[in-house]
């Protein structure tokens, strides 16, 4: 294993562990606001976080627009443009990496590597950092920016692991997948349900037949629907974009409309726990 010892190769003064919109904005802010030695760790091989690794059909933002991006750069805020009022998955990550290029933040993240394990070393005052690959490193601070959507999560459903079929999973979409022909079940009905089904449903010729979405909760749901350009919100917003915060959010409303697309409510089967 290779020596950690401050090492200036593996010693820094501080880790941030993420490349998603937390990690990205941390390395940022570190390097050129405290002028601090970084590195960050991304398992990926890019940068985006989420959106990186959220690449399901119709995945898209749960906030609008003008604020789904950073107010730390003035230019960098009016310079960019969203034009639709919820932003899609393949845009925002086309963000993310603009912003990585424009501030040459790859140059501080080790990607393809995943952080197995850290401890605070109390005798030497540091962070012990470990690394898939045998690497370990280790540095004055360190920072978590792993999101709440960085594990794959899947439900522990009887026959699973025998099933004969294809099984997917939003967090893990593989490229290239159609459903011509095919019958399809989706389990679960969170904020990814709606938003990928509306999707998927257009290649079916008759819904009813060969598709049904399961859940657990004897509830309706509800999806943002995209109707406006995101260029009416950022207009005030890049004018002010420091006090925009605090004289608008409270008022946001986001209309909200029934879901589901070209399939209906009763194609969703209540499982009672």
């Amino acid at each position: 294993m290779k020596s950690s010892t401050h090492d200036n190769k593996f010693h820094f003064d501080a880790i941030v562990i993420g490349a998603g919109f937390g990690g990205l904005y941390s390395l940022y802010k570190l390097r050129y606001d405290l002028g601090l030695n970084v590195r960050g760790f991304e398992k990926g091989s890019g940068v985006g976080g989420t959106w990186y690794w959220n690449r399901y059909p119709g995945a898209l933002s749960n906030s609008e627009s003008f604020v789904y991006c950073y107010s730390f750069d003035k230019e960098l805020l009016q310079d960019w443009d969203f034009d639709t009022r919820y932003v899609m998955q393949p845009q925002i990550l086309t963000y993310l990496e603009h912003v990585a290029d424009r501030f040459d933040l790859r140059r501080d993240i080790q990607f393809n590597t995943s952080v197995t394990a850290a401890y605070y070393n109390e005798l030497r005052n540091v962070w012990e950092i470990h690394t898939d690959n045998g690497e370990q490193f280790t540095a004055s601070f360190l920072f978590t920016a792993l999101g709440v959507l960085s594990a794959v999560n899947y439900p522990n459903v009887k026959g699973r692991e025998t099933f004969k079929g294809k099984c997917y999973h939003t967090g893990e979409w593989p490229e290239h997948v159609t459903f011509d022909n095919k019958r399809v079940g989706v389990i679960g009905t969170g904020s990814t349900e709606p938003r990928s089904i509306s999707k998927w449903i257009a290649g079916f010729g008759d819904p009813s037949r060969d598709f049904n979405a399961f859940h657990n909760n004897n509830k309706d749901e509800n999806s943002n629907p995209d109707n406006g350009s995101g260029r009416i919100g950022r207009a005030g917003f890049n004018g002010d974009h420091v006090g925009f915060g605090s004289d608008n959010f409270g008022n946001s409303r986001v209309e909200k409309a029934e879901n589901f697309g070209k399939y209906h409510q009763t194609q969703v089967r209540y499982i009672p726990e």
